[in-house]
């Protein structure tokens, strides 16, 4: 789902559409978290519908209960996933300026210095017509092996579930929500029994990361390039530049001013980062992490790198960037 702000400042997209009906989707700090809430786990003496009994339970009772706990947090640790892939956060990123730079350079061949004369207007490039074929192309890699995310995972439920202290973590998420139920339980469960079942299941979680992360990359690529992308450039007198963009040095250089007054698309336009290695995906430690609700991060602006990096060997270019999402049925750009 795609569409402009009632001010015409900006664009939103969401996927969210088939999977949430309007009535039932979830609130912005929701979406933020791993896994939508589940009203099903509440707090202890709620009385609404859906929600656990204030009512004490004889102590065989409240074993079983620790018990279904303990399979309920086995069940979300193996569906863990990185995130669900059919729907991104609600974006806004062509409202405000995002950069103190004054002008931009557009270079063009002649005939199509005289069409944008003419038109009084510029061309939306399609990422899938870049120069560049790995534009666009790449995708968050892996820097750990298995055990090492499972190792991390288990000793975090141990942390949380089993310490003396009050653990300090966002419950609004899925997996943490189980994890503190569990912690409610912890006097009636068999300790090494339970971390063993736990670290079990956290070995196959781990095992199923790569192919998770694989989909969240095709699935980002395909959202991404399907959008339309202004680029421009810091520099006037880039020799390269002129042979490649304004025709053998035939051409024109457009210099574009960033007019606030007007809020133009160039306030929005973000720099391009030139590196030697693909999107690293976050440590494991840090992942665990997000995934208890001890520290999260954006998703959104994790994903949103991928449309700002290029190899190394097109630094010379010093290219700035404004994406924006096409909506989801258009067709894509020529």
């Amino acid at each position: 789902m795609s569409g402009v702000r009632p001010d015409g400042r900006g664009t939103f997209f969401c996927f969210a559409k088939r999977k949430y009906p309007k009535k039932r989707r979830p609130s912005a700090p929701a979406l933020r978290a791993t896994f939508a809430p589940d009203n099903r786990i509440g707090r202890p003496g709620s009385r609404k519908p859906g929600r656990t009994s204030p009512i004490r339970l004889p102590s065989t009772q409240r074993a079983r209960r620790g018990w279904k706990a303990h399979h309920r947090l086995q069940r979300v640790v193996a569906s863990v996933t990185v995130m669900s892939i059919t729907y991104l956060l609600t974006l806004d990123f062509m409202s405000s300026r995002a950069h103190d730079r004054s002008h931009f350079y557009k270079y063009a061949s002649l005939d199509t210095a005289l069409r944008i004369i003419s038109t009084k207007s510029f061309r939306w490039s399609s990422p899938l017509k870049f120069n560049d074929p790995f534009d666009h192309q790449t995708g968050f890699v892996l820097n750990y092996v298995p055990d090492e995310l499972a190792n991390h995972l288990t000793a975090a439920i141990e942390r949380i579930v089993f310490s003396e202290e009050d653990p300090k973590i966002d419950p609004r998420s899925l997996f943490s929500a189980a994890t503190l139920k569990l912690r409610e339980m912890r006097h009636k469960l068999p300790r090494a029994k339970v971390l063993e079942s736990i670290h079990e299941t956290s070995i196959e979680c781990a095992q199923r990361q790569q192919n998770i992360i694989q989909q969240l990359n095709d699935e980002t690529q395909k959202h991404l390039c399907h959008s339309r992308v202004f680029c421009v450039s810091e520099l006037l007198d880039n020799v390269v530049m002129w042979s490649h963009y304004a025709d053998d040095h035939r051409g024109v250089a457009f210099k574009l001013k960033c007019i606030d007054e007007i809020d133009n698309t160039l306030l929005a336009a973000r720099k391009v980062n030139y590196q030697n290695e693909f999107l690293p995906f976050p440590a494991a430690e840090i992942y665990v992490k997000h995934l208890t609700g001890e520290c999260c991060f954006d998703w959104a602006d994790l994903m949103w790198e991928m449309a700002y990096i290029k190899h190394q060997d097109w630094a010379y270019e010093r290219e700035w960037r404004v994406h924006d999402l096409l909506p989801e049925n258009s067709p894509e750009l020529n």
